[in-house]
């Protein structure tokens, strides 16, 4: 095209190139506008729940938003040792995107959709990203249409507005590519820099994130090496030799490191011992050459040599002995180990973790869908044979997938849709190649126009509202049925209105608007909000009780699904509260803080903490009506009433589950009138008057009276004499009570004399006498004594100082007698003071 230019510069007129460019500028503005704008409407009309990996992120950001925004600090020091202070999440994830998460409340305010706004402008600066690469070997307008393909390519538009570390692992990765194509191979210092700062942030978000573009990496400064070599290709002041090059390289990697190790060398032993040792996906962590204590098989010995006539060879006539097993008095020496050469551990490292066709399905089905994944096959080979795009920079991204692909399916031993996700805009641009290069201006254009319009169905089908019965369609071809079953999906997906990208995320797809209907017992709600109803229950239950005993209102989870709940739970905290949820209607506001005590799997883990308990919240498989019969009777033994059930419909990983919540039956009120009320109740039921909302309530007579009898029943108490435990706390006395058939229930009376400002934990030893080993567990019998350890409630640091507390502890021990021993702890610390002697109970009385 013959651009004319225009006359007279000064005149104030524009050249047609100019309005051109312009137009391009204004068009990619109003991409991003329009993505930034519908995000924020997503996150806001949005209310799936928060659960898992998500949850992990959020509960890090906030404990990173409370250091930024809600304590005070002295200066900038004492503000980055807080920071430094904050532990890793558990599982152990690097902290880039939490702090970034805090950083934007700290400047918006808090809120979970704030938190998840970060990937919105990580998917911005992504589609940026992507237009720098493509305009290295397109056109501006087919680079554009390119960058449009990307941002409505169903994973890298959907999976911004969640917050997950794939997201900024995939933006760093996209920046990160294009800075070496921008290195000049490694000799453009100032490109290197950045180049070596990204991977340092990508490895702050994922410790992989390096994996996505080593290989091209390597490619680029491999011959950079080797022009440095030649050097025939530059003029001699351009020139940069060898060891200048290796000094780049060294440059890369030494900003890289100061990026990322100091995080990574504070949290080292936590972070380390999580991954390598105590994650469930078993010992070796996520990579599989981190894998200490995993052995190694060595390679099949050769086969033995022909045996010589002087020795017989058994054969069918040869009787065989069989093998008996033979005692001998001494003892023998251990099985000498197969010798483990380097070979066979390198063999064992690089040995296929994945099937080839796990990410293939992963990429089609819940990454790119069946057409573009076609058209992005179709735009490899493009970018290979058609001159028009073959260029360094296609060939580089094709290394780029290729690297990935295959580190992903030998390094990764964990295999879900989102870590395919920093390849996807790779993917999405290969995908547009094969319509930019259609012959003729009018062919080109409908093709363009049927793709925008299939991306744009596909978005709206994800993004707004699911069409029912036509939101999916597939092709009937399976690639992997392992995942494709696992994902429900019975084929390839030509478009879906959920994505999948793996247990943590499963299931998401269009605004979820309501999170439930009260009168209805089944979630017909896609991504019903289960813990919003849980909490919301629970809350309505705690404003109708008469009386309600201490700060917090603890309730137990009970059911492998329960996991989670502790941040949704601060969101329904009473005022005074930072992180109350402002959408809440009074009703669902409870009159005390909502607190998790306990998370168990089955009825034997409730007994301990179910004294202090108001309500339980279960989860179980909907097709389990038999478990959840059991518990509901289980609860209802001990005083627990069902408020609320409801079942979830299956989504993705996660099978249909029914909820309930169990609140405990309100004993009769009593009424305190007079000083002959207070004289009729005990010193643990004047402990709970004292703790109750009600108690300000009384008349100051009244009050005053409870405190006195509360002390004189306390000094009539037959205790033994007092013991100090350490200069925060005395040990006063403990009293026993069988409550429900082996079900006994200790009360321990403390003083407290100072406030203390960590949470410790109570051990409580039951040590028997050698006749009676036998009945301790098989793990137990070598120390002599039976564990009952707990997290004291209200928590210790709520202890209030010159004041008296009695916590409570319930047990199933068997019908013998056991010397107790209680103390204080912590795991990091060891014993706080000294351990005291509780006494001996003979439980075989109780028979």
């Amino acid at each position: 095209m013959n651009i004319e230019e225009s006359e007279g510069a000064g005149g104030g007129k524009k050249s047609p190139a100019d309005t051109e460019a312009m137009l391009r500028v204004a068009a990619l503005i109003a991409l991003l506008g329009f993505h930034f704008v519908a995000n924020v409407w997503y996150l806001r009309a949005d209310n799936h729940v928060v659960r898992t990996d998500e949850e992990t992120h959020m509960l890090t950001a906030r404990e990173y938003f409370e250091a930024f925004a809600l304590q005070e600090h002295e200066n900038l020091l004492t503000t980055l040792i807080a920071l430094g202070n904050i532990h890793p999440s558990n599982p152990a994830h690097p902290p880039l995107l939490p702090i970034l998460g805090a950083g934007l409340a700290s400047v918006l305010g808090y809120s979970t959709d704030v938190f998840a706004l970060v990937n919105t402008f990580m998917f911005l600066l992504l589609l940026l990203g992507c237009h720098a690469i493509a305009r290295q070997f397109l056109d501006p307008w087919p680079a554009l249409f390119a960058v449009f393909v990307i941002s409505f390519t169903p994973s890298v538009f959907h999976a911004s507005r969640f917050f997950m570390t794939d997201y900024p692992a995939a933006t760093v990765t996209v920046w990160s590519f294009y800075a070496l194509l921008r290195s000049d191979r490694f000799r453009n210092i100032g490109w290197v820099a950045l180049f070596g700062v990204l991977t340092g942030l990508g490895i702050l978000t994922r410790t992989v994130t390096f994996v996505y573009y080593i290989l091209p990496a390597a490619v680029v400064f491999a011959l950079g090496l080797w022009a440095s070599w030649r050097q025939s290709d530059r003029p001699s002041a351009d020139r940069v030799g060898p060891s200048r090059l290796l000094l780049h390289g060294v440059i890369a990697v030494g900003l890289s490191v100061a990026v990322f190790a100091p995080w990574y060398f504070h949290n080292l032993e936590i972070y380390y011992n999580y991954w390598v040792n105590q994650h469930a996906g078993g010992t070796g962590g996520p990579l599989t050459i981190a894998r200490p204590n995993v052995p190694v098989t060595p390679r099949a010995a050769p086969p033995a040599a022909e045996a010589s006539p002087e020795q017989p060879t058994a054969d069918e006539t040869t009787p065989v002995s069989t093998a008996v097993e033979i005692r001998l008095d001494r003892p023998q020496p251990p099985p000498v180990p197969a010798r483990v050469t380097w070979a066979d551990r390198l063999r064992g490292m690089l040995e296929r973790r994945q099937p080839w066709t796990r990410y293939l399905a992963h990429v089609v089905n819940n990454n790119l869908f069946l057409p573009l994944s076609l058209l992005a096959a179709a735009g490899a080979v493009l970018a290979l044979v058609m001159r028009r795009f073959r260029s360094f920079t296609t060939v580089l991204m094709l290394l780029w997938l290729l690297g990935a692909y295959v580190l992903m399916t030998v390094l990764i031993k964990y295999s879900v849709a989102r870590y395919a996700l920093p390849v996807a805009p790779a993917l999405a641009l290969l995908a547009a190649l094969p319509v930019i290069a259609l012959p003729r201006r009018s062919l080109r254009a409908a093709a363009m126009a049927a793709l925008g319009a299939y991306l744009l169905f596909g978005y709206c089908n994800l993004t707004f509202a699911s069409y029912g019965p036509l939101g999916r369609l597939y092709v009937p071809v399976i690639l992997n049925a392992t995942i494709q079953n696992s994902y429900q999906d019975p084929g390839l997906a030509v478009y879906k209105d959920t994505i999948t990208y793996g247990y943590s995320y499963s299931g998401l797809g269009a605004a979820v608007r309501e999170t439930y209907r009260a009168d209805d017992d089944y979630c017909t709600i896609h991504q019903c909000n289960y813990q919003d109803r849980l909490l919301r229950a629970m809350a309505r239950e705690d404003r109708r009780r008469r009386v309600l005993t201490g700060e917090y209102a603890n309730y137990m989870r009970l059911g492998r699904e329960m996991r989670g709940m502790e941040l949704a739970e601060r969101h329904f905290w009473p005022p005074p509260n930072p992180f109350l949820d402002r959408s809440l209607r009074p009703e669902d506001i409870p009159a005390r803080r909502l607190r998790s005590i306990q998370m168990a799997l089955s009825t034997k883990e409730l007994p301990g903490k179910l004294p202090q308990t108001d309500y339980v919240a279960y989860a179980v498989y909907a097709s389990d009506k038999a478990q959840e019969r059991e518990w509901q009777q289980f609860l209802k033994e001990r005083g627990f009433e069902l408020v609320e059930r409801f079942t979830i419909e299956r989504f993705g990983y996660v099978p249909a589950r029914t909820y309930g919540v169990m609140s405990r039956k309100e004993t009769a009120v009593i009424t305190i009138e007079s000083k002959d009320d207070i004289d009729r109740l005990g010193l643990f039921e004047l402990y709970d008057l004292r703790a109750s909302h009600q108690f300000p309530q009384l008349r100051v007579d009244m009050r005053e009276y409870t405190l006195k009898r509360f002390l004189q029943l306390l000094e009539q108490g037959n205790y033994p004499p007092p013991q100090e435990i350490n200069e925060y706390l005395t040990y006063i006395g403990a009293e026993v009570a069988r409550i429900h058939d082996n079900e006994f229930r200790f009360w321990f009376i403390f003083r407290v004399h100072k406030p203390i400002q960590e949470n410790l934990r109570v051990f409580l030893h039951g040590r028997v006498t050698t006749e009676n080993l036998h009945f301790l567990e098989d793990s137990k019998r070598s120390q002599g004594y039976q564990d009952w350890n707990f997290d004291p409630e209200p928590p210790i640091t709520d202890w209030p100082a010159g004041d008296y507390v009695i916590i409570t502890r319930t047990i199933m021990p068997a019908p013998i007698p056991y010397t107790f021993k209680l103390g204080f702890f912590t795991s990091a610390d060891g014993d706080f003071g000294r351990g005291v002697n509780v006494g001996t109970v003979d439980f075989g009385l109780y028979q």
